[in-house]
This record gives C-alpha cells, sequence and structure tokens, in this order.
C-alpha cells in the first residue's frame, strides 16, 4: 500500500486532536442512518455525522468504510485532497484501524470529512458521463475503442472535460451498477496515465485501492478533476446558505429521501395529495416522470446544500451539466415504465399467481434491484387495500414469485 509519512502523521495528528466521538447511535435502520451520514456531511454537522456513522457500523463494519470511500470522493474530492487521502487510508487498513482504536478513526475521518471544504465535480461528472445525451456518440466511441485509443483521449487537453471523463470512465473497466457495457478496462494503466500527466502516486494508487472497494464510475475521476483544476489557475471557497430541517425522534427530514422506504412514500403521497404542487408538475414537466421530477426537486432542496465550496474555473459548469442529466432524467417517460415499482410489484404477484414462474422471477428481480429493502413483512407499509384480502393475494402472488418473507 503506497501512503506517505505525512498522510499516516496527519490523520494520527487528528486523533489526538479530535476530541470525544459522539457515538450514541440514532433510532434508525441502516439505511437511513446511511442517508443521515452523507447529508449530514455536507452540510458540516460533525455531531450528527459521527451518531449516524457510529449507527451504520453497528450494522454493518464493511459497509461504512466503502460507503465513506464513496462520500469522499463524491462530496469531498478536490476540495480537501488531504481529506480524500486520509480517508481513503483509513478505509483500507484494517491494521491501522485496529491498531489506533477501530471508534477512535471513525470518529476523525468523519469529523474530517464534515469539516473538509467541499467538491461534488466528481458526482456531476460521472452522471453526465454516463447518461447525458450529448456524450453518447463519445460513449459509443470508447465502448469500441482500445485501452490506448482510450486513454489517448483522456490525456489530450485539447478535448473537453466530460469527454476525458468518457474516457477515463471506459478505461478503467468499471461498469455502473446493473450494466455491463464496459469492457477492456485497466485501472493501472489509468493510474499510469494519469501520473504522465502530473497526478501523484499517493493519489493515483489511492484511485484504484477506492475503485476496488467501492466501484463506482466518480471514484476514478478525482485525478482528472485535480489535474484541471491545477491548470485552471487560483480557486477559492464559497459559503451558500443551508436550508433548515426539522427533526423527528432525532432524525433530520432531509435524510427521508428517494433512497430510503418512508422518503419514497412520502414523495408519491406529495405527488398525489399536494395540488398546487401536482400542478406545477403538470405545467413545467410537459412529458416524463412526475415521480422523477419531485425526487430531483427533494435531494436539491434538501441533500444537496454542501455548507462550504471550493470555487474553480469549471466547477459552475460542471454543475449545470450535472443538473442538466438530472433534469433530461426526469423528462424522459422511455425510463420510467420498466422501472416502475408499483407496476413490477404486480407483474411478479400475477405472474406467480398464473403459473407463470419464469416471468414472475424477472420481475421480482428488477423489485429487489430497485428496493432490496422490500419484504412480504413490510409490504402493508408500501401498499394501501381496503380489502385485507387483497393485500393477502398480493403477498401470496410476491411470495411465489421469490420475495424473501
Amino acid at each position: 500500500m503506497l501512503f506517505n509519512k505525512q498522510t499516516f502523521d496527519r490523520i494520527h495528528d487528528r486523533l489526538h486532536r479530535s476530541g470525544k466521538v459522539v457515538d450514541a447511535p440514532l433510532g434508525c435502520d441502516r439505511w437511513i442512518a446511511s442517508s443521515v451520514l452523507q447529508k449530514s456531511i455536507r452540510r458540516g454537522d460533525v455531531e450528527l455525522a459521527q451518531r449516524a456513522a457510529c449507527t451504520l457500523h453497528a450494522f454493518d463494519r464493511g459497509a461504512i468504510w466503502r460507503r465513506l470511500v464513496v462520500i469522499a470522493c463524491e462530496d469531498v474530492g478536490v476540495g480537501d485532497i488531504d481529506a480524500l487521502l486520509e480517508t481513503l487510508l483509513a478505509a483500507a487498513s484494517t491494521d491501522f484501524r485496529r491498531q489506533c482504536g477501530e471508534a477512535s478513526v471513525l470518529g476523525a475521518v468523519v469529523r474530517r470529512l464534515a469539516e473538509a471544504v467541499k467538491d461534488r465535480s466528481a458526482d456531476y461528472l460521472a452522471c453526465a458521463a454516463t447518461d447525458h445525451p450529448d456524450l453518447s456518440a463519445t460513449c459509443r466511441f470508447c465502448k469500441e475503442a482500445s485501452l490506448e485509443k482510450r486513454l489517448e483521449l483522456l490525456t489530450d487537453f485539447s478535448q473537453p472535460l466530460a469527454k476525458r471523463a468518457v474516457a477515463a470512465w471506459y478505461a478503467s473497466g468499471i461498469n455502473p451498477r446493473y450494466q455491463n457495457q464496459v469492457q477492456g478496462g485497466d485501472l493501472h494503466a489509468l493510474a499510469a496515465a494519469y501520473r504522465s500527466l502530473g497526478a501523484g502516486d499517493e493519489l493515483t494508487h489511492s484511485m484504484v485501492l477506492a475503485a476496488k472497494r467501492a466501484r463506482e464510475v466518480l471514484v476514478v475521476l478525482a485525478p482528472l478533476i485535480w489535474l484541471e483544476v491545477r491548470r485552471g489557475g487560483p480557486a477559492g471557497l464559497r459559503s451558500d446558505p443551508i436550508p433548515q430541517s426539522r427533526k423527528v425522534a432525532g432524525i433530520p427530514l432531509y435524510a427521508f429521501d428517494k433512497h430510503t422506504r418512508v422518503g419514497k412514500r412520502a414523495i408519491e403521497r406529495l405527488i398525489g395529495e399536494n395540488k398546487p404542487f401536482r400542478d406545477c408538475l403538470v405545467r413545467f414537466l410537459a412529458k416524463g416522470s412526475p415521480r422523477k421530477a419531485a425526487e430531483i426537486a427533494a435531494f436539491y432542496a434538501d441533500g444537496a446544500p454542501v455548507a462550504q465550496r471550493l470555487d474553480w474555473a469549471q466547477s459552475d459548469g460542471l454543475e449545470r451539466l450535472g443538473n442538466q442529466e438530472a433534469c433530461l432524467w426526469a423528462e424522459n417517460p422511455q425510463q420510467e415504465t420498466p422501472n416502475f415499482l408499483p407496476a413490477l410489484r404486480i407483474a411478479a404477484a400475477s405472474n406467480a399467481l398464473a403459473g407463470r414462474l419464469a416471468e414472475a422471477q424477472k420481475a421480482i428481480v428488477c423489485v429487489r434491484q430497485i428496493d432490496p429493502t422490500l419484504r412480504v413483512s413490510n409490504l402493508k407499509d408500501w401498499v394501501a387495500f381496503r380489502r385485507p384480502e387483497d393485500l393477502a393475494k398480493l403477498e401470496e402472488g410476491l411470495r411465489k414469485a421469490g420475495l424473501p418473507e
């Protein structure tokens, strides 16, 4: 493992200076704890972030470190490159955590990320690279190109940053979840290309380690963005107002987003019960998915704000690019029906009850990909039937289709 002595010294020093870790667990499930962790880090709320980390750690000691790797790359990145490297060191070294104390290292890393200057450029760039229609031709080129041609595009500074990000993605060989379109990548070759451009050994080796732990496209873009920030001249800091959020049972409402069961239900109810909001969607969303638009609105209103962020030459442009991709995603009606959870539940149950088990099992795989938390036992929390026998019939069908109890 290649981390220099300065990184070890910095994290040791922070362990000594970090003070008492707030380790009182939150009264919530792992999905809500994960949401609280990331959003409180964005907002700079150290105490709440440490409590959420403690809660998630109790559920899964490995998952918390994978989650922190993603948060460090997605929300901090080049905003504080030292914080990024320290997080990757802690996540990669179980011996280091054992020597210094797991709880102490966890608390110090979470504090470090919460207090760091943020930069979400990697997330915006990764979303655009994988889904923006303006980059589809570049994706097709990279899909057919050799690794050498992908790296050639990556290292061509005359090309726009977004196109070079596509090349970095395909050169890495990482596939987004539930996809298998990228073949022939090599993380070590990508790291070598970054080093040839001026990224240091520690950053590039950290990228390789992080990508193996959390196979996300945004992880392999950190060196590319670092190089671009360095080329772009002086960078500053920007502080934006953070919206206040009420709490229920100690959990801030911003935690309940589309990745939580409660958040999904709340968004669906918002569309169904709030007429002014629904009329706004009808007025401005000529086609596409009201649910997706509501999910995006909830994210940008409550989930995305950061306390202090890096202001560099391309930060605003990348944010606009990422926001545009999100809006295009909501406006695409073709993506709504295949992933509409209520329809998939009905399809799975109906096919199972009719004896078409192959079709039922295929539908239930999609259901569990969209919502891994769904069980027969909590189905009543998601659907509302006037007659108990209707719920019982749906439960029977989904049970036959393979939904766990």
